[in-house]
């Protein structure tokens, strides 16, 4: 064989050898860029997951007549979900009154019967005391129903009797706004 074919048959091996070795390295990174291109569609979609997740807690503040003599009370109130489908929560009140310069605390148990998304309608039972500075003879019981207007307002009826019976007079309006967190 002449020096001319073999220098051209060594320089067309070696060009194979330079093409082959590029496409395993370009093969390698196609791979190591596949992963990550997978990594990140897992973790987009564990941020969507979490984004569409119910909020479980719920922080919110809300005016009623409930109270002797004042129109209106201010109240605080903090919720929380207790399933994943938000259809029981367990939500606790406090309100300042005015006119006593006391306050009322109630704990409520809500429930959604049809599914919130639906119609947003609650029915709910609790205990309260009054009147914190004769919490002895504040003792109660309350019923409430109410809607969530949105996802942020609600309003509520609530009633709150000592005794068993019913009084118009012990029927409290309560309308408010809630933070989710």
């Amino acid at each position: 064989m002449s020096v001319y074919k073999r220098k051209t048959v060594s320089l067309l091996l070696f060009v194979i050898a330079a093409l082959l070795l590029a496409s395993v390295s370009s093969f390698a990174k196609s791979d190591e860029i596949e992963s990550d291109r997978i990594s990140l569609f897992v973790a987009s979609q564990k941020l969507l997951e979490k984004t569409k997740a119910v909020p479980k807690n719920m922080l919110g503040l809300f005016m009623t007549n409930f109270g002797e003599g004042s129109e209106f009370n201010v109240g605080m109130q903090f919720e929380r979900s207790l399933n994943d489908s938000d259809q029981i929560r367990v939500s606790s009140d406090a309100i300042y009154l005015n006119e006593e310069s006391s306050v009322a605390l109630f704990v409520t148990l809500k429930a959604f019967p049809v599914s919130r998304k639906t119609i947003p309608f609650f029915i709910g039972i609790g205990a309260g005391i009054q009147d914190v500075k004769d919490f002895r003879n504040s003792i109660s019981y309350h019923l409430t129903t109410g809607f969530e207007i949105t996802d942020n307002f609600f309003a509520e009826m609530r009633y709150v009797g000592s005794d068993i019976g019913f009084s118009i007079n012990n029927l409290y309006p309560f309308v408010g706004f809630k933070l989710s967190f």
